[in-house]
């Protein structure tokens, strides 16, 4: 058998491998203007032999397209603005990017690659974000209610007047004094008779 029909036969495989590789698709939904983290996790990363790149479009053959960062496996190289950073640990393969301040032009699919040694070793990952309005801040408005003041009523305490009683002045009689009656003298005469004063209210009475 010849060895050229094998060969053409293997380049058709390899070839048709690299064409359908797989790359997952992921989807990140966030409000405009927040900051948001798009996660890339490689375990079994290693600082001497990975490298990684994040682009945004899809995950073309090699590389990333519109590249926004770079890594050497231990740090980031190359950026395309501050705008973009990573904040997880490189070392530990988390090499998740975050963006600030997010706008419409935000709203995209971006590229994670990791690229590992060999043919048709690269990790590659699409991630679709998908930036919305938020919603309308509704402030409930609490209509204070009105309440109408009762009329204070004083109760005042019930005198109860007794009813002046008038004491009729006392009439004093007039006293009637009674005749001072004088009193009798006896007088005795030499000759043995008795002789009466009389007073002169009592002349007029028989003895």
């Amino acid at each position: 058998m010849s060895k050229r029909p094998l060969i053409l036969w293997l380049v058709i495989e390899f070839w048709a491998l690299y064409l359908t590789q797989v790359t997952s698709e992921s989807v990140v939904m966030a409000y405009l203007g927040q900051t948001v983290t798009l996660p890339c996790i490689y375990s079994t990363w290693s600082s001497s032999k990975n490298s990684m790149c994040w682009g945004k479009g899809q995950c073309p053959k090699s590389k990333c397209n519109d590249e926004l960062l770079h890594t050497d496996g231990k740090q980031v190289i190359s950026r395309k603005s501050a705008k973009y950073r990573l904040q997880g640990y490189i070392w530990a393969g988390n090499v998740s990017l975050t963006i600030s301040n997010t706008n419409e032009g935000d709203s995209s699919i971006y590229c994670c690659r990791i690229e590992v040694p060999g043919w048709f070793n690269d990790v590659k990952q699409n991630i679709r974000l998908q930036l919305v309005r938020a919603p309308p801040t509704t402030r409930s408005t609490t209509t204070p209610r009105l309440t109408t003041p009762r009329p204070k009523t004083t109760t005042s305490p019930t005198t109860t007047t007794s009813p002046t009683t008038t004491t009729p002045p006392t009439t004093t009689s007039p006293t009637t004094s009674n005749p001072t009656t004088t009193s009798y003298f006896r007088a005795i005469t030499s000759g043995g008779d008795a002789a009466f004063i009389i007073p002169e209210n009592l002349k007029s009475m028989k003895i």
